[in-house]
């Protein structure tokens, strides 16, 4: 699983491979097939959420374990994006760390 699917990781061929679609950045990546059981990892709760929010899917805000089906709806939001003028719907901006006053008790 990719897990942080979103425009800036889809890139696109030129020339000859104009057809071809490429991904990049899998610092987040994860298997989904344990390398012990062979078996699927299995749906559970999770404590931290992975990805960027614009390109979240509803089951990994929810704090589900991310699988390979939020792979697909990241897809289908990244299609959105771009049959959309580069915007969503929801548009959430990512904050910035830096505006963020760190000694303001209702930042936490």
């Amino acid at each position: 699983m990719h897990r942080d699917l979103k425009p800036e990781n889809v890139c696109l061929g030129s020339g000859i491979y104009q057809n071809i679609v490429y991904l990049v950045d899998f610092g987040l990546a994860k298997r989904y097939i344990s390398p012990i059981t062979g078996s699927h990892i299995e749906e559970k709760k999770s404590r931290t959420i992975v990805g960027t929010v614009n390109f979240m899917s509803h089951h990994t805000m929810n704090n589900i374990e991310y699988s390979r089906r939020d792979d697909i709806i990241a897809i289908a939001y990244i299609l959105a994006f771009l049959n959309n003028e580069g915007r969503l719907p929801w548009n959430i901006p990512e904050p910035n760390y830096l505006e963020i006053d760190m000694k303001d008790p209702l930042v936490y």
